[in-house]
């Protein structure tokens, strides 16, 4: 699997779900599960960059914000996904885990959240969140 087209797609789905959020009134419950997503891929690249941060920075999700962070994760990866990283989770603890496995992580990680968000749109009586499923961005052309 191309890890870039995996952080495309995520790219996208971000931008699916700013958009809806935005016409609804970007309902605060949602737009913390959104932010906590976007701050936690943006630390991880922090951390693949070397740095240390010792907690989820606040974020405002925009999608010029959304952009920024994907950029970042096309860097990492066009320098390669081999090779291990250390870094201290905020606990504390020391962990040691593959780059690739990071890369994975992050992606997943906001597939998961926005499977979170489509759960509460639905619990609030909501219409017409954004279907962002992988398959459905394939066969879009991966726009």
């Amino acid at each position: 699997m191309d890890l870039r087209a995996v952080h495309d797609y995520d790219r996208w789905a971000n931008h699916q779900w700013m958009s809806y959020l935005e016409s609804i009134g970007s309902p605060e419950t949602e737009m913390a599960v959104f932010s906590h997503q976007l701050a936690a891929a943006k630390m991880w690249a922090t951390r693949l960059n070397g740095e240390h941060p010792t907690g989820l920075a606040e974020l405002i999700p925009t999608a010029a914000e959304i952009d920024a962070i994907a950029e970042s994760w096309r860097h990492i990866i066009s320098r390669g996904t081999t090779g291990d990283v250390a870094f201290r989770r905020f606990n504390g603890e020391e962990v040691v885990s593959s780059i690739e496995s990071v890369v994975v992580h992050v992606a997943n990680h906001g597939t998961y959240h926005r499977g979170e968000l489509r759960g509460l749109c639905r619990a609030a009586g909501r219409e017409g969140f954004p279907e962002t499923d992988f398959f459905l961005w394939d066969r879009l052309g991966r726009p």
